[in-house]
């Protein structure tokens, strides 16, 4: 669920556009023996899970400003007011426009969080271990599509499949700017670990 953004802009020599907007995602699991088969005895559970963020962004002509911060949990689980840590910085940054395209950005930029796709790659090669040690497959490799986002035949950009998120719609290409998501951290260990290590 998406909430709208509240705007507030003061016309000035260089203008100034300061920009609230909060966003909130909750996610529905049901989960029946994942990665693994159910042990007998143990029953099938559901959860939900809820990402919340709230961000601040300031812009005129020659300076950009960002903070975002977000809080990550499941409903039920943790208590309403909130100290285990939970809500975290998720980016900080200022951008300096020098002209001409040159320009000096410091700071903490977006961390995607993407654990749908995760969870969608732990089942994948929990399956395919149990494949090649269950069933004797031969199995010589495993391909990620895809390592970044693109433009895809029949969902345009609207669909992203990568590990690195890139900054672009189908009708504006933006700066394409390319921001590693959770994913590729996550990835990135399970390659290391030869695809032992499937922990996120």
């Amino acid at each position: 669920m998406l909430l709208p953004s509240m705007a507030y802009t003061q016309n000035t020599e260089k203008e100034n556009e300061f920009t609230m907007s909060m966003q909130i995602r909750p996610r529905a699991e049901y989960r029946n023996g994942a990665l693994t088969p159910r042990d007998e005895g143990v029953a099938p559970t559901s959860f939900i899970n809820n990402r919340a963020r709230l961000s601040m962004d300031y812009k005129r002509s020659d300076l950009e400003l960002k903070m975002s911060a977000q809080h990550v949990g499941v409903w039920g689980q943790d208590p309403q007011i909130e100290k285990n840590g939970r809500f975290m910085l998720n980016e900080a940054w200022a951008k300096l426009n020098f002209g001409e395209g040159f320009f000096a950005q410091l700071g903490r930029q977006s961390l995607i969080y993407d654990d749908e796709r995760i969870s969608y790659y732990q089942k994948h090669i929990q399956a395919i271990k149990t494949a090649v040690e269950h069933d004797g497959v031969d199995l010589m490799g495993y391909l990620a599509w895809s390592p970044i986002d693109f433009l895809s035949s029949h969902k345009e950009i609207r669909k992203r499949y990568g590990f690195v998120y890139v900054d672009r719609d189908f009708e504006d290409l933006k700066e394409l700017k390319r921001y590693p998501k959770k994913s590729f951290y996550w990835y990135k260990k399970v390659i290391a670990s030869n695809g032992e290590d499937l922990s996120d």
